[in-house]
């Protein structure tokens, strides 16, 4: 049974949600991602697969590198087959609501961002929520601001700041351009975020299982 429903909302959150579905797999966790966008050929990850011929993306589960991804919103009974399920929902529309018990909403510093961000998650029912800055300013962010900025609907405690790093946009590019799936070199604020968040989906794990997973995976080649 799923024990995890993650839903990203929000701006770049692809190589959030790849990197640690490619380093649950080198935990031996069975993974599903999940792109909850009406228009396929828009959604980031569908960039990185070619559609297997017979199969048809509204319908059919895609394997890539042994984890799986929908580009439909699969039933209880499909999820319940994985450990780990992560939602891409954009900024488009609410999120999906089907069996999420986690929210993450990424946003970058652009007001138009913070404020579609804020407007779904004041329409949400989930209690379990952190927000991701993807700062781009290349300065030192005041989370007292951030959290009055987000009007109370967040604790800065549940608030996590990744800096713009020239290395992470790279291997976001490549993993979806040269469908690499390789994230070496990542900054210490991108790696900091990802591996608290691996702890929290692998509790049974030792810290140096998650590391050793972390690096194997960063290499890129089969998970």
């Amino acid at each position: 049974m799923v024990s995890e429903v993650i839903t990203y909302i929000g701006l770049n959150c692809f190589d959030l949600i790849l990197y640690q579905a490619c380093v649950l797999k080198k935990l031996q966790k069975k993974v599903l991602i999940i792109e909850d966008n009406d228009k396929v050929e828009q959604c980031p990850f569908s960039c990185m697969l070619q559609l297997p011929l017979g199969l048809e993306a509204k319908r059919d589960i895609i394997t890539y590198r042994r984890i799986d991804f929908a580009f439909f919103l699969p039933g209880i009974e499909v999820l319940n087959n994985y450990d780990t399920v992560f939602v891409s929902a954009g900024l488009t529309k609410p999120p999906y609501q089907g069996s999420t018990n986690k929210e993450v909403y990424v946003t970058d510093l652009f007001i138009q961002n913070i404020e579609a961000v804020k407007r779904i998650m004041s329409e949400s029912l989930c209690t379990r929520r952190t927000l991701v800055i993807r700062n781009n300013v290349f300065s030192y962010l005041n989370l007292d601001l951030l959290s009055a900025e987000m009007d109370g609907l967040l604790d800065k405690t549940e608030t996590v700041i990744i800096d713009m790093n020239e290395n992470d946009q790279f291997n976001a590019l490549l993993c979806q351009n040269v469908q690499s799936l390789k994230f070496k070199l990542l900054s210490g604020t991108m790696k900091k975020y990802l591996l608290d968040e691996l702890k929290k989906l692998c509790p049974e794990a030792t810290k140096r299982e998650i590391h050793n997973a972390y690096k194997a995976a960063s290499r890129g080649g089969g998970t």
